[in-house]
């Protein structure tokens, strides 16, 4: 654990776990997702893709805080509005990326 003062509060933030996370990319197009995984890996990310019929196991993972981020790219059979409401739904407090 790591003591992080902010203003007059102090964060404790245990760096080494968010080294251990993974940044999740949604993403139907193979060209897309081959592109957002190198430009993850050439900056020492650990990018984890997920296809939109795969949401089931995308939100499984994120529920047991699993992922840093999660960057939404090319979509088919959904739209990026509905991928952040079921972000909402689901309770998954991430940060996204919009990447379409």
């Amino acid at each position: 654990m790591t003591r992080v003062k902010a203003d007059d509060s102090v964060i404790e933030v245990d760096f080494k776990s968010l080294n251990d996370k993974k940044v999740a990319i949604l993403d139907d197009s193979k060209l897309s997702s081959h592109n957002l995984t190198i430009k993850l890996q050439f900056v020492g990310e650990r990018p984890v893709v997920f296809k939109n019929s795969d949401r089931g196991a995308f939100l499984e993972a994120a529920r047991e805080n699993q992922f840093l981020a999660v960057i939404i790219g090319s979509l088919t059979s959904s739209t990026v509005e509905e991928e952040l409401k079921s972000l909402h739904e689901n309770q998954l407090n991430l940060p996204v990326i919009i990447a379409s």
